[in-house]
């Protein structure tokens, strides 16, 4: 579920939909099916689901949230933020944005931007990176 919150900007809940049982097979119950945590649902600038169903993938600004790339395992409710492997240096308490751009799926890859503040250049960069989708955490 997106909440567009205008000036506030987007948060994103996750909400599992399965009757009955399938709820209960993860880390999911019958009375616990929605998951939003500040780190990812904050500020989202976009998200895509990973082909088989299990991830989904969500990238935050800094304004209002963490800034960084999510990775969200559904099956056992946990995210994990994707590690910057920037070319530049971010400022002291300065903050990043990431963008998801598009999924390649003949290349089984996630291709997302980073924008931060380069202490070195002494201005906005913005880089392009990529994911591998096989971090969805397949059995």
């Amino acid at each position: 579920m997106v909440f567009c919150d205008d000036a506030v900007g987007s948060h994103l809940g996750v909400i599992c939909f399965e009757a009955g049982a399938a709820c209960e097979e993860g880390s999911w119950s019958l009375d616990d099916r929605f998951w939003q945590t500040g780190d990812w649902a904050s500020d989202v600038t976009a998200f895509a689901w990973h082909p088989n169903g299990r991830c989904l993938y969500v990238s935050t600004s800094e304004i209002y949230g963490a800034g960084d790339l999510f990775v969200l395992d559904l099956m056992q409710r946990r995210a994990t933020a994707v590690p910057l492997q920037l070319r530049g240096q971010i400022i002291e308490n300065g903050g990043h944005s990431t963008m998801l751009r598009r999924l390649d799926l003949s290349k089984k890859v996630l291709e997302y931007t980073i924008e931060y503040f380069d202490w070195n250049k002494n201005e906005e960069v913005s880089e392009t990176h990529t994911l591998g989708l096989e971090r969805c955490g397949e059995e």
